[in-house]
């Protein structure tokens, strides 16, 4: 999935085992509980190859699922990345949790 910032490359993806540590990184800087691969679903933000922004789809038990951990850097605030992030982990619930 792409958000628009003028001609920049920019795109949304799922993380992988690499970049959790980055990702909690953002985390820990905002006060969110710490992600695990093991139990969230989180996409990652990118423009021109820089991380820029995260939202995280976590699993609280059985059935129920909580949508948020969505953070984007202040530079890259207004372009819809949220927004994106949010599309991209919806549609995931949309064909795997329902």
């Amino acid at each position: 999935m792409k958000f628009s910032r003028g001609s920049s490359a920019s795109f949304i993806r799922w993380c992988n085992d690499e970049e959790i540590g980055w990702v909690n990184e953002q985390y820990d800087r905002i006060n969110f509980k710490p992600s695990s691969l093991d139990t969230d679903r989180i996409a990652v933000a990118t423009c021109n190859g820089e991380r820029v922004g995260i939202g995280r789809l976590c699993h609280i038990k059985a059935s129920i699922f909580e949508l948020g951990g969505m953070y984007v850097q202040q530079s890259f605030r207004g372009f819809g990345i949220s927004r994106c992030c949010r599309h991209k982990i919806s549609a995931h619930i949309a064909i795997h949790l329902i």
